[in-house]
């Protein structure tokens, strides 16, 4: 759920909502959203592509 509670060690908690996530989800590449890269991790085998970091 987001965004979570207040970290309990007195650190700033997170400013995201649900649709800014959403947001960064659908723009830029997979970098920017844990989903993304997440799912091409699982499925890289099964769909016999190869992941790599791009303009670094």
């Amino acid at each position: 759920m987001s965004p979570k509670a207040p970290p309990l060690n007195g650190a700033r908690p997170s400013s995201q909502n649900v649709r800014s996530r959403l947001r960064t989800h659908y723009s830029g590449n997979a970098a920017g959203s844990t989903l993304r890269r997440t799912l091409g991790c699982l499925l890289a085998a099964e769909l016999g592509i190869e992941l790599r970091r791009v303009g670094v």
